[in-house]
């Protein structure tokens, strides 16, 4: 709607300023006969008639490029890189990307002073792991700067030499923005401006799949335009991307949520970042279910204030002769606040989107899981490694093991988790505490990188752990989390229990188990098909185990431990033993799951009836035809009246 009306009103405005049906509401200042007021409304007139051209003509530089105007037709299907494809995967130490798009002011490789004097500060402060990269012109798609090889070279070159009328080019550049944010010309215009950061990133030696972490710097417009390129900069680079914006003029669009995490810096005296949310819809709050609100009730857009500082220039974040009341001069305070958010740590964020509401600690409610771990025979402590089992006990695979959280200081050693070891084909391993990996092959490697995650709780997220929900607290605001660290801190203790396939046994220089299919969660190590004769008082049960000679319950008679159900927060019990004996179900056995306690008794810490896995079908169907056919006319007639049946098709 909001696209519509403001169409209709250039529209409108072109018919006023250029067409005949403007001499009626003009000819009013004829009668005055004033030649200063004339020359004035002329002007007007001439300007604003050169504005719409300037709108009009400003994606033909983006057009130009997708055609093949500047150097060769580009790929319609994807960003090609003969760089690419050579080393997706492969795992590096690579370090920390930066990379700098400038505000609309700029026209050349040159910077201002005050712009020159901040890339500077920061190259000094930053760690020796990181590269910042510079030296973009984000207005242009072929990264040409308006004083060189154009036609209007020189006109350029006495703006920027001058001054004088360097809104000129604020102008030009504003409208290569708007391009930026068009749904018709903003993936072109975007796409262009990506590949030259891709080359840029390549040329300094990121390696692609690495899973390097890139932070894009984008001041004033450089905001919109840093995010518009990063969907095509992950699909190329798989790499993970947080973007700063600094007084940055954003839209909003779907590009936000593409991100890890957005740091947007406004100063208190910045009306045209301020502004800018009422030009883009999207970022109305009334607007709920846009990108930029779905990004923001995420947790993932920081909102940081650099005090009472404006939009550019003197005043500006970069203006060291400007102070805030603390002393502090504007482009010391953006620095800190960029090298804090640059050399965080993980588990530690300086400026969270959300904060833990404290003060409800009181009112919180205790979670299921809390209940539950409360019990002895809930926590991995309760069943000791060192245990024997007779033939009537199987492993539910050949790996077993606990995963263990490795602390936020051993992730880049560990490369994984730990993996405490509890049944292995390998005997020396039980027991033992070992780095558990990804396999280095390519492909699993692009794979895990690929849904590699910045986990930052929201506002939301806090009030459901005051709701009793269980959320990943571990790994708040931790930078790239794999699918290992994922379900190993899924809960607030080391407790999940998993089978493994697939094992490679990698012992020099250490102890590795490498993986390429995803661990399997599991309740109980191992297992045994049993009929229940007697349940006792003291939670323990007499057990007959199935004869597979005889095919009958008829095996060797064994004492297991059912410990007491722990009842759910609402007082609900979610299943009983209570006369199991009697069931029917008993008749045909249960698959019990388990491990033997402190005391040598196994433990049933999971149960299923064997009927369930037995399923007999109550007809056999064969032929396509037949099979067609009864689908079709016969199945679901009666449907309220029928049971639940098993058909097999042949």
């Amino acid at each position: 709607m909001f696209k519509r009306v403001a169409f209709i009103l250039l529209a409108l405005s072109i018919v006023a300023l250029l067409s005949p049906a403007n001499a009626w509401w003009i000819q009013w200042y004829a009668v005055v006969e004033n030649q200063l007021l004339n020359l004035l409304l002329d002007s007007g007139r001439i300007i604003g008639i050169s504005l719409v051209l300037a709108g009009l003509l400003a994606p033909f530089e983006a057009l130009g490029w997708w055609a093949g105007w500047y150097g060769g037709k580009q790929d319609p299907t994807t960003l090609s890189l003969k760089h690419t494809h050579a080393t997706l995967g492969k795992v590096t130490t690579s370090p920390h990307y930066i990379v700098y798009l400038d505000g609309i002011g700029k026209s050349s490789f040159k910077y201002s002073f005050r712009g020159a004097r901040f890339l500077q500060r920061l190259t000094e402060s930053l760690p020796s792991d990181r590269i910042l990269i510079d030296n973009i012109i984000p207005y242009s798609v072929i990264n040409l700067p308006l004083t060189l090889n154009r036609p209007l070279a020189r006109l350029w070159q006495w703006i920027e030499r001058t001054t004088n009328f360097e809104v000129l080019v604020l102008l030009r550049n504003m409208f290569q923005v708007a391009v930026s944010v068009d749904s018709r010309y903003g993936p072109i215009y975007n796409r262009g401006t990506a590949e030259i950061i891709i080359d840029r990133l390549l040329t300094k030696g990121y390696q692609p799949g690495s899973g390097a972490l890139i932070t894009l710097i984008g001041y004033s417009g450089g905001g919109q335009i840093s995010l518009g390129a990063v969907p095509y900069i992950k699909r190329v680079l798989a790499a993970p991307i947080e973007v700063i914006s600094l007084a940055g003029v954003i839209s909003g669009n779907n590009e936000v949520v593409q991100v890890e995490h957005l740091y947007h810096l406004v100063g208190e005296k910045d009306r045209v970042t301020r502004f800018t949310p009422c030009l883009f819809p999207r970022r109305w709050s009334i607007i709920t279910w846009s990108n930029w609100n779905l990004a923001k009730s995420r947790g993932e857009i920081s909102f940081i204030s650099l005090g009472k500082v404006g939009h550019d220039s003197k005043n500006g974040p970069f203006d060291e002769d400007a102070f805030l009341p603390d002393g502090c001069n504007h482009l010391t305070r953006t620095l800190e606040i960029i090298l804090r958010i640059i050399t965080r740590i993980d588990g530690y964020e300086p400026y969270p989107a959300a904060v833990a509401d404290y003060s409800a600690r009181s009112e919180r409610i205790i979670s299921d899981y809390e209940n539950y771990v409360q019990a002895k025979f809930n926590r991995p402590e309760f069943y000791p490694l060192a245990q024997t089992y007779s033939d009537n006990y199987f492993p539910v695979a050949e790996w077993i093991g606990r995963l263990i959280l490795p602390a936020v200081t051993e992730r880049s050693q560990v490369s994984g988790v730990y993996l405490e070891v509890h049944h292995a084909p390998e005997l020396d391993l039980i027991g033992q505490k070992v780095y558990l990996r990804w396999s280095d092959r390519p492909d699993i490697q692009a794979y895990v990188n690929q849904v590699k995650i910045r986990i930052d709780f929201s506002e939301q997220a806090y009030q459901s752990i005051n709701q009793g929900i269980v959320l990943p607290t571990r790994l708040n605001h931790w930078r790239q989390v794999q699918a290992l660290e994922s379900l190993a801190g899924a809960r607030p203790n080391d407790d999940v229990m998993v089978a493994l396939t697939s094992v490679e046994v990698i012992r020099e220089p250490q102890l590795i188990l490498s993986i390429s299919r995803e661990p399997i969660l599991i309740t109980g190590k191992y297992y045994a098909l049993v009929s229940f004769t007697e349940v006792f008082p003291n939670n323990c049960a007499m057990v007959r185990h199935y004869n597979p000679d005889s095919g009958q319950f008829n095996g060797k008679e064994d004492m297991v431990y059912l410990p007491p159900v722990v009842p759910d927060r609402n007082g609900v019990l979610p299943t009983t033993a209570n006369k199991i004996t009697e069931f029917l179900l008993n008749q045909t056995g249960w698959y019990i799951y388990g491990a033997k306690n402190d005391q040598g008794i196994f433990t049933v810490q999971a149960i299923a009836p064997r009927a369930l896995f037995q399923l007999q079908p109550a007809k056999i169907i064969s032929g396509m035809q037949k099979t067609t056919n009864y689908i079709h006319n016969q199945y679901w007639q009666g449907a309220t009246q029928k049971k639940v049946r098993l058909i097999r098709f042949c």
